[in-house]
């Protein structure tokens, strides 16, 4: 909720309260509030090398920058999601690249790495990148059921190795899965996949991301 005062609040004291009843409190806090900076304009890189990940929001999971690289720990059967703050609406033909670098799994563990789009919230957004676990590059869908594949196509995978991942949207709803300048994947969604935001993220698996890019596609795939 947000309100404006017609004067002040700050000229008074702070503190807690209730009416009629009986509440409990915890960790209570009061330092300056320092607001976010703007939302990125469109074409956005990061290759996080300043130790920061300027723009991007850990919207689940652990997410540090170490080495030049965004890496994600998740907690043990939860998602890793981080998205971008971008200004601009996205266009109807959108280009995200990052490499990924995925751990390899272990008990309580999966091993993934993926671009998102069309993120609405944590149950609700869109998928393309690696299932090194399953050796498969997918396109998808995270609903409330889980993590559904639309598109897969098997290849073996390695795990801890670069994989330079493209994904391109075209006509606002057919998503084209490229690794290494290769396509593998492509599917076509019912409804539009670029009125949400984009990001990068793990099905409950530790990843690194690099040298991340979001732009306006240019040329269409296979143009001359």
């Amino acid at each position: 909720l947000t309100f404006a005062y017609a004067d002040s609040v700050i000229d008074g004291q702070i503190g807690l309260g209730m009416r009629n009843s009986t509440t409990h409190f915890d960790d209570f806090s009061v330092r300056q509030y320092v607001p976010p900076p703007p939302p990125a304009p469109l074409p956005f890189a990061e290759d996080f090398e300043d130790g920061l990940a300027d723009f991007f929001q850990a919207e689940q999971g652990n997410w540090q920058v170490a080495s030049g690289r965004y890496a994600v720990t998740p907690g043990v059967d939860q998602d890793g999601v981080s998205t971008l703050r971008i200004a601009d609406p996205l266009p109807r033909d959108l280009e995200i690249q990052a490499p990924i670098n995925a751990d390899a799994g272990i008990p309580g563990r999966y091993s993934n790495a993926y671009v998102i789009i069309d993120y609405h919230g944590p149950t609700d957004f869109k998928f393309a990148g690696a299932c090194v676990g399953s050796d498969d590059w997918v396109i998808g869908r995270r609903t409330a059921a889980g993590w559904q594949f639309d598109a897969v196509v098997s290849e073996t995978i390695q795990a801890v190795t670069d994989y330079q991942l493209q994904v391109v949207v075209q006509g606002d709803n057919q998503v084209t899965l490229l690794v290494d300048g290769v396509e593998r994947a492509v599917h076509q969604f019912a409804d539009s996949v670029t009125d949400g935001t984009v990001g990068v993220g793990t099905w409950d698996a530790l990843a690194r991301f690099d040298d991340v890019t979001v732009q306006e596609l240019v040329a269409s795939l296979g143009a001359a």
